[in-house]
């Protein structure tokens, strides 16, 4: 990486690229890498999330197609902002709409083209969980609800045809 950082969490990828965004010096960076797969090397700036505290490994739950990658919540307080870049061409962070519920640390999982955000703290633990269709920007839609709530940072999955 460019720079020593913790929490440089929201890595997303596609068959080429892995990006890594924010994190921690210790104060919040709103730095954006990415590194070729296939190619030895070190990684490389390419721009910039909307805030570095959004952004924040920790704090917002992440999810991708192939083309873009979504960044969804917030870390030094709950945010309902998504945003999103893409992993084809790279460049800042762009705003995407809004979550259904302002929060931090959703689990997140996405198929090719839908991605969703469960759980997380708003400042209390959450059970909501929301959609976006990753290639049209625009809010989340209440998806339904987890069977308890689930705090900070729940682990989400997809093998791309269902979520746990």
């Amino acid at each position: 990486m460019t720079e020593a950082r913790f929490f440089a969490g929201n890595a997303r990828s596609n068959p080429t690229r892995a990006a890594f965004c924010s994190g921690a010096t210790p104060t919040y960076i709103s730095k954006m890498e990415f590194v070729n797969i296939a190619t030895l090397g070190n990684a490389q700036e390419f721009g910039d999330v909307l805030s570095a505290s959004t952004g924040y490994g920790m704090g917002s739950g992440n999810c991708a197609s192939p083309v873009r990658a979504v960044l969804g919540g917030g870390s030094t307080g709950p945010s309902e902002v998504i945003q999103y870049f893409s992993l084809v061409t790279l460049g800042n962070a762009t705003d995407f709409g809004n979550l259904t519920d302002a929060r931090r640390g959703s689990g997140c999982g996405s198929s090719a083209t839908r991605g969703i955000f469960a759980g997380g703290r708003d400042p209390n633990e959450s059970n909501i969980i929301d959609y976006i269709e990753i290639a049209t920007e625009g809010n989340a839609v209440d998806f339904g609800d987890l069977s308890g709530v689930r705090s900070f940072q729940p682990t989400g999955m997809s093998n791309a045809h269902g979520g746990l």
